[in-house]
């Protein structure tokens, strides 16, 4: 009788193995309960291989779209990365070298403010230098970066005042044994081993204050315009050694060259070459230097052709202050335009916005290749 029973239980009726025969068909068709080393028929194989290539079409199609995001995603981050090549970097900072403006920037990062907006360190300092640059209006500047025009302006001024109070030490003279050291020849073959210093004064043009006495003190001869006037003075090695604060445009030279402090970085047996303007002889050899401008051509008599041979030699080495000056204003084209009459006004320490900017000015041309040949 058990043997009986178990032969029952083995063999099913025909319903009942076709039914069980489908629910293995439809197991193997979803890969439920299949074994991991079942070979997979030759035909589905082909089938996968053949979609290979579509998958890697589609992958570098991926790519190709991530690079060209990326790409796009670096023209509105215009930081440090935005002015990898030198060219470049010259066109909208001024500094010739990209690894020269990494340094600066690294020198001043730590001091630079951090915004309250979405702009980074880096984006606000070339801001900064794009606008000293290239005079670009505040209105494009916050297009480029997207913020406000009011947020440009905001921390284009203090970007400007952080950048001169870090590197303002370049405009301090170097030891007076170094400027000999690196003296030309074109100044040595006259000058021997004494420091030759060449000064020379520039103007900015501004607006016309609205006050009549602020008006007429700012209204320059020469300019025929409202102007503000700074000295500058530069080393024979072509570096600029020092900038006086703005001054209005009807001051005098000699005025100047008192006020602004130049006197006290003159030592004995310094060699002085300005133009007939700077009526200042007294003062330059009341601290042991000498004064050499050209000759005046007084009425009716001929010059002597020893003079005009020294007046030609003080030209031809003064030019280079004038072709400093050129160069400064041509590379920050910030001061060929109109200074408005706000940059004009002081603040407590006695220092205002067209201050900070010249100054800032030549400190940064300073990082350039020097414009006098050795």
């Amino acid at each position: 009788m058990e043997c009986g029973h178990q032969i029952r239980a083995v063999h099913s009726s025909p319903k009942q193995r076709r039914i069980s025969d489908e629910k293995i068909t439809a197991s193997n068709a979803t890969g439920e309960n299949q074994d991991p080393n079942t070979i997979v028929p030759e035909k589905q194989a082909c089938g996968n291989c053949m979609l290979i290539p579509h998958y890697r079409q589609e992958l570098q199609r991926q790519y190709e779209r991530i690079n060209y995001l990326s790409a796009e995603l670096n023209k509105y981050q215009k930081g440090l990365a935005w002015l990898k090549d030198d060219e470049k970097c010259n066109r909208y900072t001024g500094i010739s070298s990209y690894a020269v403006l990494k340094k600066i920037y690294g020198f001043v990062k730590p001091y630079l403010f951090q915004a309250s907006c979405e702009l980074t360190k880096e984006e606000i300092f070339v801001m900064t230098l794009r606008k000293l640059r290239r005079n670009t209006p505040f209105i494009d500047l916050a297009d480029d970066y997207a913020i406000c025009v009011n947020t440009a302006s905001k921390y284009f001024h203090r970007t400007v005042k952080v950048m001169h109070d870090c590197l303002q030490y370049v405009l301090e003279p170097p030891p007076k044994e170094i400027i000999i050291r690196h003296t030309p020849q074109a100044f040595k073959r006259y000058y021997g081993n004494r420091r030759v210093l060449v000064m020379d004064c520039f103007e900015v043009r501004t607006e016309r204050p609205g006050i009549p006495k602020a008006a007429n003190a700012h209204h320059s001869a020469y300019k025929m315009s409202s102007t503000t006037k700074f000295l500058i003075v530069m080393a024979a090695d072509g570096s600029v050694a020092f900038v006086s604060n703005a001054y209005v445009g009807r001051c005098s030279d000699r005025f100047i060259t008192v006020s602004s402090g130049f006197l006290e970085l003159i030592e004995p047996d310094d060699v002085i070459l300005a133009d007939k303007g700077f009526d200042i002889a007294d003062l330059i050899e009341s601290r042991g230097a000498t004064l050499n401008i050209p000759t005046f051509l007084r009425k009716n008599v001929q010059m002597n052709p020893l003079n005009i041979e020294r007046d030609r030699q003080i030209t031809s080495l003064r030019v280079h202050v004038e072709r400093m000056i050129g160069r400064i204003k041509a590379k920050y084209t910030f001061l060929n335009g109109t200074i408005q009459v706000n940059s004009l006004r002081r603040s407590e320490n006695n220092c205002n916005t067209v201050d900070l900017i010249t100054r800032l000015a030549c400190i940064l041309f300073s990082f350039n290749k020097s414009i006098v040949s050795d």
